[in-house]
């Protein structure tokens, strides 16, 4: 969510110069500018693929993706280095040639496995 309180979409697709990752605030539709997402916050956190982002797979670019939309995302290192393999495996492993997703769902998504963590702790603290 930007500072106005408007939600970020994160949109994907493949083009014959390679793969095009931006956001834009607000979505589609909105007056917000299409915004190229920068791999190099995520790189410093885990250089997973300097090459660039990739998606549709488990290997190094869609790791180094998926680190890259949770930074963004969330604005927190440790939730997404916590939880970017997740992410991945859940979402960005199973993206096609085009793809988006929003702030909206990435958090809820979070938040869903914040509680089954929660909840693993308790089970084993029992």
């Amino acid at each position: 969510m930007d500072k106005e309180g408007n939600m970020i979409e994160f949109r994907g697709a493949r083009t014959a110069k390679g793969p095009v990752v931006m956001y834009q605030i607000g979505g589609e539709g909105s007056n917000g500018k299409p915004t190229v997402l920068d791999p190099g916050p995520s790189l410093l956190l885990a250089n997973h693929s300097p090459t660039g982002f990739e998606w549709g797979y488990l290997g190094s670019g869609p790791s180094q993706l998926s680190l890259a939309i949770l930074l963004h995302a969330t604005g927190d290192p440790f939730d997404a280095l916590h939880y970017y393999q997740r992410f991945k495996r859940d979402f960005v492993s199973m993206w096609g040639e085009r793809w988006s997703i929003t702030e909206e769902e990435i958090k809820l998504w979070l938040a869903v496995k914040r509680l089954e963590e929660e909840a693993g702790a308790i089970v084993e603290g029992a």
